[in-house]
């Protein structure tokens, strides 16, 4: 019965998306309005759709399952990204927003008037994206496979989410983001207060009891866990593009401050699930998910419905985010946006092959981290230099990028050097490249 309500509350949610993506179909043919949605967002709308992009699969299912094994550490990835969006609405969200770009690539592509560089960066993006689009795609289906659900309705749902994107672009995004963030927002607040006022457990008494750091937890590498995440998040297309489109740099960096808060409150309720599942020794089948594993024995069948509509709805919200992500570059890199048909099929191709490749890939993490530190390595070095030290050294870009490019690639099949090592000789390269040149850093 409850699984009859599941389906019904996401057909619901979904049916709204879909007439949400039609009304705002747009027929301009110069792209903006249709990427960039008119530049018309106000702060609470941008808050809501970063939430809802960023809290995806890794940070309910991922932050859950690290924290069963490495306790309180499993909040370092959600504190990563907020850290991310922090830094964003700090010290980069008002420089974007006033460049006359559409994407972080053509951002760097006018800072260093390359048309080269942009390019370079854009494809970079694009690949990235669609290694995140993959990882999402292949945990919507492993949440499918949980509630007992086959693939031909994984493919539904995923042609839903594709359709709606690619008919409204961001503006549509935007509003169906808003509309899942708040069901997402409702639906983990009514998880917590049973948790603490009906469960039988009694986290109001013996919170600490039940709540406290497990005696054996794993370490865990805090640099890693949090830098990584918050370092992509900076230079991540799917950001970029709200800083793009926001009324005013005021707008996004409220927005960008405010939904880091929400973020790390949001991950603390599957990091506070895992801990507890770990200090109860509940029973954990290998390669299920320990947020809705856990759900389901400590709470209602009800509730355990919920939650997981909340997941696919967080899920989905990443991945029209990604989709749109992934269009935004295809327009503005590749001069698709004065021609908005070619623009839609390229992205509805996209989103196919993605769920295609989902059914041959399964390591969700893998995949994100692949298309995390691909970007990380080559672009991050010439992104922080044009946007911090206002050095726009092109030689420099180009000399870290191919160092960059290399080291990473020579990591994949023997891992001798960190990402952190990669990094320190792309800053090497970039700096020497410059004092070479004898251009000033400042």
């Amino acid at each position: 019965m409850t699984q009859s309500y599941f389906y019904l509350l996401i057909g619901l949610v979904y049916s709204l998306s879909l007439f949400i993506g039609w009304w705002h179909k747009t027929d301009d043919r110069s792209g903006t309005q249709y990427l960039l949605g008119g530049k018309q967002f106000a702060t609470w709308q941008l808050t809501l759709t970063i939430l809802a992009a960023q809290l995806g699969g890794g940070s309910l299912l991922g932050t859950c399952d690290t924290a069963r094994t490495h306790g309180w550490g499993g909040i370092a990835y959600g504190a990563g990204m907020a850290l991310g969006l922090l830094l964003i609405g700090f010290f980069f969200a008002e420089k974007l927003q006033r460049l006359p770009s559409g994407t972080i690539s053509q951002a760097l592509g006018t800072l260093y008037h390359s048309r080269s560089l942009q390019q370079i960066a854009a494809v970079l993006s694009i690949v990235t994206l669609f290694c995140s689009l993959i990882a999402t795609a292949v945990a919507m289906r492993k949440l499918f496979h949980f509630v007992g659900a086959p693939d031909a309705v994984f493919l539904l749902f995923w042609a839903v989410f594709i359709t709606y994107t690619v008919l409204g672009g961001l503006r549509a995004v935007i509003l169906t983001d808003i509309v899942q963030a708040i069901c997402i927002l409702g639906i983990l607040l009514l998880f917590t207060g049973y948790m603490y006022f009906y469960s039988d457990l009694d986290l109001t008494a013996h919170g600490i009891q039940f709540l406290h750091q497990p005696a054996d937890a794993e370490a865990i590498s805090w640099l890693d866990w949090i830098l990584m995440p918050a370092l992509f998040v900076i230079i991540g297309q799917d950001m970029g593009q709200r800083c793009f489109a926001a009324t005013s740099p005021k707008s996004i960096q409220t927005a960008m401050k405010a939904a880091a808060v929400l973020i790390l409150l949001c991950v603390l309720v599957p990091v506070s699930v895992g801990v507890l599942t770990r200090n109860l020794g509940l029973s954990i089948s290998p390669g299920t998910s320990t947020l809705l594993t856990s759900v389901q024995q400590l709470t209602t069948p009800w509730l355990t419905m919920l939650v997981t509509a909340a997941v696919l709805m967080a899920i989905i919200s990443t991945a029209d985010s990604l989709l749109c992500a992934l269009s935004s570059n295809f327009g503005f890199d590749f001069h698709l946006h004065k021609h908005i048909r070619w623009l839609q099929g390229l992205t509805t191709l996209a989103g196919i092959l993605a769920a295609c490749a989902s059914f041959f890939l399964q390591d969700i993490i893998s995949t994100l981290l692949l298309g995390y530190e691909l970007s990380v390595c080559i672009l991050l070095v010439p992104f922080l230099s044009a946007m911090l030290f206002r050095s726009t050294c092109l030689p420099a870009a180009f000399s870290a990028m191919g160092v960059g490019a290399a080291l990473f690639a020579s990591t994949q099949w023997t891992p001798w050097i960190t990402c952190w090592e990669i990094l320190l000789a792309n800053i090497a390269t970039y700096v020497g490249v410059v004092k070479w040149t004898k251009r000033p850093l400042l």
